[in-house]
């Protein structure tokens, strides 16, 4: 089993978290008119857990327990590490461009179904 595709998976989603920390491309994507980053983040976490299931699917019966904890792996890695990258994405956006977004309302994006179910823990408007 070769487990280049699967770390080859997490590299739009973490690409376009990335993007939203650079000065310059975040006001495209995370503009307060409709930027391209409040359409693609949503879909990151579904794209991770199709194309994940997918490889795994796809690998040979002996080997996939090990792409199945490869997969499980990938998945946490990108929840842990898209919440300190989400918030200074916010922070950024909300001194620099002067968007205001409540706090973790990207990472919530970030991790789309399941970030329905985190309550908003700063209330404010």
């Amino acid at each position: 089993m070769t487990y280049r595709p699967f770390f080859r998976v997490p590299l739009f989603p973490f690409g376009l978290l990335i993007l939203g920390c650079i000065p310059g491309v975040s006001f495209f994507l995370w503009s307060g008119h409709g930027g391209v980053g409040w359409i693609l983040l949503p879909i990151c976490f579904p794209y991770l857990i199709v194309r994940l299931t997918y490889l795994i699917w796809k690998t040979e019966v002996s080997a996939r327990k090990n792409a199945a904890s490869l997969a499980i792996v990938i998945l946490a890695v990108y929840v842990v590490l898209a919440y300190p990258i989400t918030r200074y994405t916010e922070h950024y956006v909300n001194s620099a461009i002067g968007n205001f977004i409540q706090e973790g309302t990207i990472f919530r994006l970030a991790i789309f179904p399941v970030g329905l179910a985190i309550p908003n823990h700063n209330p404010r408007p």
